[in-house]
């Protein structure tokens, strides 16, 4: 499929590269054993934010995440701007903003689930609050816990409310609690459902290659600057889904 040029929000070359066909849930889908490499960037205008999308843009099974809630020295007002920007010319990415505030999360979800072209992360919590029910085919529900306890239930309920995708970022304490629920998750899984458990914490990093590995279909990395505990840079994770591959392909040709 022929793609268009990108075109930057002013109006330079540098967006990542636009697709003509409407953006799905199922890009987060894992593609044959690959989890889905998740970056997480705090929006701006500048020139290395440019760049970064740039840089990004040619690696595969790669998709940026916007995170509109880190922007702290931006009013919504601002924020909302660089939205519409951003939507207007890029494509397959994450538009992510959190808030207390429900009428700045209704405007916001609103204008980011326009055009169908981008997914949007919206907190479960405030499911019930906003004035609509967003589109399951565009809409990533998340959760952000302190305990793994109430995981089950949250991804059953979400499931059976007609979406298809959730995140459930959990903070670990212990081995065997993250190890008993990656079992517990792989053991569960239906056909055409997504999900992405994202462990959080002081020393989280092998907790999130080994759910990325097992039973995640995507993952959040860095690139600079950290929006979540735990996260690898991109470039190294990348490097070692890479290693993982060929040494998986190498054992079986040895076999």
């Amino acid at each position: 499929m022929k793609q268009e040029p990108p075109v930057a929000c002013d109006g330079e070359d540098v967006s990542l590269t636009r697709s003509k066909m409407s953006t799905s849930i199922e890009m987060l889908k894992k593609k044959n054993f690959d989890p889905v490499t998740i970056v997480s960037l705090i929006p701006d205008q500048t020139d290395e934010f440019r760049d970064k999308l740039r840089i990004l843009s040619t690696f595969e099974n790669t998709l940026p995440e916007f995170r509109f809630d880190l922007m702290s020295e931006t009013g919504f007002d601002g924020r909302i701007n660089i939205l519409k920007k951003i939507i207007e010319n890029q494509s397959d990415s994450i538009l992510t903003y959190r808030s207390n505030n429900i009428e700045e999360l209704n405007k916001f979800y609103s204008i980011s689930l326009e055009n169908g072209e981008n997914l949007v992360d919206i907190d479960g919590t405030v499911l019930d609050k906003i004035g609509f029910k967003p589109s399951p085919k565009h809409t990533l529900i998340s959760y952000h816990l302190n305990q793994v306890t109430p995981i089950r239930d949250l991804v059953s309920n979400t499931y059976q409310r007609g979406y298809r995708a959730v995140k459930m970022a959990v903070r670990i304490d212990q081995d065997y609690e993250f190890f008993s629920l990656c079992r517990e998750i792989a053991l569960n899984r239906k056909e055409g459902r997504i999900i992405s458990i994202v462990p959080m914490g002081t020393g989280s990093g092998i907790y999130r290659l080994i759910s990325a590995i097992t039973v995640s279909d995507f993952t959040y990395t860095k690139y600079g600057i950290e929006t979540g505990e735990g996260q690898f840079d991109f470039r190294l994770f990348q490097e070692i889904k890479s290693n993982i591959k060929s040494n998986a392909e190498g054992n079986d040709q040895l076999i």
